[in-house]
C-alpha cells in the first residue's frame, strides 16, 4: 500500500462533498496523491471520514471443495474431472460437480455423500439424475439440512454428482483469505464504522477493468493485534471480480 499523507485538501473543499459534483472533483484531486485522508474536521451532516489506498489483491477460485464422508472418496481429479466441489453465483443458484467412488458396496438410502458449507442449502430436499461409469443410472438429493445423499446407482463404479439448485441463503461465501487494509490515520478509533468502500481498477495485465460494480458485502474495521500497530480494514470478499485474477486496486473507504 503506498504511502498514506494527511490533509490534501482543505476543508473547504468538502463543504459540498454531498453533491456529486463536488466528490468528483475530491477524487479527481485524490487520485493524483500516492495514498490520502481527506480532513474528517469538514462541517459535513453525514460527518464521515475518506480514506483513499491502494492494494493488489488475488481473487481466489469461487470453487469451495467437499470432504466426501461413508467410505465415499473423490477420484474426479484422477479422471480428469476435477475435485468434488460446489460454487454459488450471485442470486443464490448453486453449482456441484465431482466424481465420487466407495471401495465396495452400496450404502443405505439417504446415506451422506458429503457435507455442504454453510449457506449451500436448498429450501427443500432436491433431487437430481446422476450416473455411474458406463452410463449407468444414478440417484443423488441434496436435503434442506444441508447433505449431499446417496439414493440410487452403483457407487462403487465412479459414481458422477453434477447439477444446480437455489440456495435460501443468497449471499456468496466469504473468501478463504479476507483483504486487510491498513488505517494508519490516528483519527481510526475503537468506534470508527464503515459506512461504504467505492473501487476503481484493472486486472494486473491491463486487459480489462472491473467487470461490473464492485461490492464489498460485510467489511469491517478490526482493532489492532498489538498496541502500536494500525487498525486494519477487513474485507471479507469483493464481489464484481473475476476468480483467480490479479487485480490493482484503488480503494475509496467512507468512515463514519
Amino acid at each position: 500500500m503506498g504511502t498514506i499523507t494527511q490533509d490534501p485538501l482543505r476543508p473547504e473543499a468538502l463543504a459540498g462533498l454531498k453533491d456529486p459534483r463536488a466528490l468528483l472533483t475530491a477524487l479527481n484531486r485524490l487520485q493524483a496523491e500516492t495514498g490520502a485522508i481527506l480532513n474528517g474536521g469538514a462541517t459535513i451532516a453525514n460527518d464521515f471520514r475518506l480514506v483513499v489506498a491502494g492494494i493488489e489483491v488475488v481473487t481466489p477460485d469461487d470453487w469451495t471443495q467437499l470432504a466426501p464422508a461413508n467410505g465415499f472418496t473423490d477420484v474426479g481429479v484422477a479422471n480428469g474431472y476435477g475435485p468434488f466441489s460446489v460454487r454459488k453465483e450471485p442470486g443464490g443458484t448453486a453449482w456441484i460437480q465431482g466424481i465420487v467412488k466407495r471401495a465396495a458396496g452400496a450404502p443405505a438410502l439417504f446415506t451422506e455423500i458429503a457435507p455442504l458449507p454453510a449457506g449451500f442449502a436448498p429450501q427443500y430436499a432436491q433431487r437430481r439424475p446422476g450416473e455411474s461409469t458406463g452410463l449407468a443410472f444414478a440417484v443423488w438429493d441434496v436435503s434442506a439440512s444441508g447433505s449431499v445423499r446417496y439414493l440410487a446407482g452403483n457407487p462403487t463404479n465412479d459414481f458422477h454428482v453434477s447439477g444446480s439448485w437455489v440456495a435460501v441463503d443468497k449471499s456468496l461465501p466469504p473468501w478463504p483469505k479476507p483483504v486487510e487494509v491498513r488505517l494508519t490515520d490516528e483519527r481510526v478509533g475503537s468506534t470508527t464504522q464503515v459506512r461504504a468502500v467505492v473501487a476503481g481498477g484493472r486486472s494486473s495485465d491491463g486487459s480489462a477493468g472491473l467487470p461490473s460494480v464492485a461490492s464489498f458485502p460485510g467489511a469491517f474495521i478490526r482493532p489492532p493485534a498489538r498496541p502500536g500497530e494500525p487498525r486494519l480494514l477487513v474485507l471479507p470478499r469483493i464481489d464484481g471480480l473475476r476468480p483467480l485474477t490479479r487485480y490493482a486496486l484503488t480503494l475509496w473507504v467512507f468512515l463514519e
